[in-house]
């Protein structure tokens, strides 16, 4: 087993800086930069556990000098806390990171290994690493227990290209395929089980080699998993799957009626009793909808028809959506009432959506604060994706008094 550049760890750096206000030209709405000016920020995927359990410090990463790392945000006092000290060349995967149950622990991938990083001690305890000639997929989650990891590991030779960093190799990716393999890993004893090899993917009537992506556990269920079939807009045959890590079962809950028909960015409400997700109608369309499938009963439902939007997630009470429309659209972070199917244009985002060396770099994938009173998004408006809040409080509040 390779040995981690643990020496990288042994440093910290904090530093305070001021968030810088802005007002959106078309709404009027406020919101603020919460990342350091001039410097390229992002946080986690959209979907994962980004803040402590506390919910006042944000997981972020900074990029200087060409190298990205972990800092941890405290909101309240504006400070952050660098703690993690890698170099490109160590492989670190920026849009994998996430806070571990009690909020004591960071689990990411790096040097092609998903690794525990005690935030207090700075020790990191190395959870799993692939075969030779394997490597592990950029982005980890978790049971809702803390005991399990699921994540994919992808086969090198199949690669396109390694760092994946443009939209047209992703694309080529989709066409040749990429045999995965979806891993179920026991975080305490570091017991590996293979649920599904692609190679053997033709015994389900699927195709072989499928390239895989975003596997995630339903909250409060360590044997339901879902996961994608990967690939570029409408070509993938069947975005949404899940498996019953028991036994082994796999359903697609939501099959595509035609050829084209675009399914993305599926996500589970916090509850675990609905699976979101963005359809869109074909690859030119500028129009969209947000739908639930029913876990319980597979049934789906269309919560809004909005212009075509890329990402959608509900709040931690599974109240409220927010959204972020994409060209040929306009920009817009909609704001969305789920009881009362009320939507509320809450700024432009403006953000190009371009690659600059990671293919999600610009996309918004907006988020809410843990309290539910703030989003959070990214936008390269001002020339480099950088990390914004708007409070979105008043519509909060507006509904408890109505409640």
């Amino acid at each position: 087993m390779k040995k981690l550049h643990t020496n990288h760890l042994h440093r910290e750096s904090t530093f305070t800086y001021p968030f810088e206000t802005f007002e959106d030209t078309s709404t009027g709405k406020g919101y603020r930069r919460i990342s350091p000016k001039g410097i390229l920020a992002h946080y986690p995927y959209f979907y994962l556990n980004m803040f402590n359990q506390a919910g006042n410090t944000l997981l972020m990463i900074l990029e200087h000098e060409g190298n990205r790392n972990i800092f941890l945000l405290d909101m309240e006092k504006e400070t952050a806390k660098q703690v993690t000290f890698y170099h490109k060349s160590d492989g670190f995967q920026d849009f994998g990171p996430r806070f571990g149950p009690d909020g004591s622990t960071l689990i990411y991938v790096v040097h092609n290994q998903v690794v525990r990083l005690n935030i207090e001690s700075g020790h990191v305890d190395v959870l799993y690493e692939p075969e030779v000639g394997w490597e592990t997929y950029s982005v980890v989650d978790g049971s809702s227990d803390g005991q399990y990891l699921v994540t994919i590991d992808f086969l090198k030779s199949d690669y396109v290209n390694k760092d994946n960093s443009n939209w047209e190799d992703f694309m080529l990716q989709g066409q040749r395929g990429l045999r995965s393999k979806l891993l179920k890993i026991h975080i305490e004893s570091k017991e590996v089980d293979m649920l599904l090899d692609t190679f053997y993917y033709e015994a389900y009537g699927l195709k072989k080699n499928q390239w895989l992506g975003h596997p995630q556990f339903k909250p409060g269920d360590n044997h339901m998993i879902s996961y994608c079939h990967e690939g570029f807009g409408g070509t993938v045959d069947a975005r949404i799957w899940l498996m019953n890590t028991i036994t082994r079962d796999i359903h697609c809950p939501r099959k595509h009626t035609y050829e084209g028909e675009i399914i993305s960015h599926e996500f589970f409400t916090h509850d675990g009793e609905k699976l979101g997700f963005v359809r869109i109608a074909h690859d030119d369309s500028d129009k969209g909808s947000l739908r639930f499938v029913n876990m319980n009963t597979f049934k789906e439902e269309t919560i809004m028809d909005l212009p075509r939007c890329s990402h959608f997630i509900t709040d931690a009470k599974d109240n409220y959506i927010i959204a972020d429309a994409d060209y040929p659209a306009k920009p817009y972070l909609y704001f969305i009432d789920i009881n009362k199917k009320k939507t509320i244009p809450l700024l432009l985002h403006n953000s190009s959506m371009k690659s600059y060396g990671n293919t999600q770099d610009a996309h918004p994938h907006p988020v809410f604060t843990p309290d539910s009173n703030h989003i959070l998004f990214v936008s390269d408006m001002e020339g480099y994706p950088a990390i914004y809040m708007a409070s979105v409080e008043e519509f909060v509040r507006e509904d408890k008094r109505n409640e």
